[in-house]
């Protein structure tokens, strides 16, 4: 199950990337033209054309080259996303297991598989609910268990 899960959310992450590699190609495209049209204002300018009806176009060339700055920025950001390495989940999925065999003997657990797996769980009451039905628990690593 595991397995599968990481499977798809690689194959989701890589549809993702290749979408954010086409809008960042679009946007670079248009960043160019906005940098070429704005150069083409200046020079009418500076060869005689009256500014006047020149300006309001450069001022929203500016506002939107802004905007697509803006935007390029952010996804090369997003870009820092983690992908879940195959040797990465073998080793959680063994943790598991030694973790289950533990518990099926009934003999005291090996501390240090459960510290591979989780590092702190930090427990959040539900103040809307009486008596904290629906409190929610949240490993250090994301990882979120719901207890009911």
């Amino acid at each position: 199950m595991i397995t599968e899960f990481v499977e798809a959310y690689n194959a989701e992450r890589k549809q993702l990337k290749k979408q954010a590699n086409a809008e960042r190609t679009r946007t670079e495209r248009r960043l160019g033209e906005i940098e070429r049209e704005i150069k083409r204002a200046v020079d009418a300018i500076t060869k005689g054309a009256p500014p006047e009806p020149i300006i309001p176009r450069l001022r929203e060339l500016e506002a939107e080259r802004k905007i697509l700055s803006e935007r390029l920025e952010t996804a090369r950001e997003g870009d820092n996303v983690i992908v879940l390495h195959p040797k990465a989940i073998d080793r959680y999925k063994r943790a598991v297991t030694e973790l289950a065999d533990e518990l099926k003997r009934g003999e005291p657990m090996e501390f240090a598989t459960i510290r591979e797996l989780v590092t702190a769980i930090i427990v959040h009451a539900s103040p809307s609910r009486p008596g904290g039905a629906g409190t929610k628990a949240n490993a250090e690593d994301d990882r979120s268990v719901r207890i009911e």
